[in-house]
Order: C-alpha cells, then structure tokens, then sequence
C-alpha cells in the first residue's frame, strides 16, 4: 500500500468516486461537487492535504487534512473526509491513510486530531476507536442529509 499527496486531478477522480459510492457518509453531495470547475477543484488541494492510498498502483482511498475555522490554529487538525473504495475495504488501505494523515499533523505541530463519523457508519466508527480516537461527546447534523448525526472523534498525538 502506498499513500501520496494527491493533485487535484486525482482528488477530482476519487472524491466523485467516494460521493457515489457513499454519498450518506459526507457533508457534500455528488451533484454539487461534480459541478466544480478546475480552479476549484485545484483550490482545494491548496487549503489541505489530500493524500491517496494506491494498491498495485491503482486508486483505491482517499483522506483530507485540514483546518477548521473554529480550531486553535497551531493545535488541532481535522480529517474532513476519509474513504476506502469497496475493493479494498477489510485491507490496509484506511489504515494507511489514517497513519498517513496523522503523521501529517504530528509534523505540523498538532496536539490533537478532530474528525466527524456519521453514527450510522459503523465500520468508519469502529476503525476511528481502534486506532485510539474517541467520541467528545459533540455532534452535529450531517449537511448532506441533516436526519443523520455526525459524531465527533478526537486523537490525542501528545
């Protein structure tokens, strides 16, 4: 397994991909996104990190790093979107991302990792708890379909 940086013609790929394939696990939707032009979809690559995980040189998961709005600007990072295609889901692609993206924040700095699951993403849920983030208590409803909570994690890296 290989995880990279990704540019935004690649981001452009395997986000489409991820929206059609689980559009009830992140806050855009399909529709959207699929309309975005060039400068934006290279706009997005500025403002985070987008790492691809490759398994036998083929896309197969995506994760973003970034920060919020709201965060304390040199402690907490976000994964705002992780995803694993259905071929490799059950290998060691999400972990590789997760190690991937957490190393990232490390390296910048960060003290803590946030990220946002929906509560009905079970598998998402339970790799977060294996890998040692933990629910804050704190959720919020899922923008694309606001009848589903998102509950927030935290990854302590110090």
């Amino acid at each position: 397994m290989v995880v990279r940086i990704v540019d935004w013609q690649q981001l452009r790929e395997l986000r489409l991909q991820a929206l059609a394939d689980a559009p009830h696990a992140f806050g855009s939707t399909l529709e959207r996104e699929r309309a975005f032009s060039q400068d934006e979809w290279r706009l997005r690559c500025e403002g985070s990190v987008w790492a691809g995980a490759h398994l036998a040189g083929r896309p197969v998961g995506l994760a973003c790093l970034g920060r919020g709005p709201d965060d304390e600007q040199q402690t907490c990072r976000r994964i705002f979107a992780m995803w694993v295609a259905p071929r490799a889901r059950g290998g060691s692609a999400a972990t590789a991302l997760l190690h991937f993206i957490l190393g990232w924040a490390a390296a910048e700095g960060a003290r803590f990792v946030l990220l946002n699951v929906a509560e009905d993403n079970l598998l998402a849920h339970n790799l977060y708890l294996r890998h040692g983030f933990r629910p804050t208590g704190e959720w919020e409803a899922l923008a694309s379909n606001p009848s589903v909570r998102a509950v927030e994690m935290r990854f302590d890296l110090v």
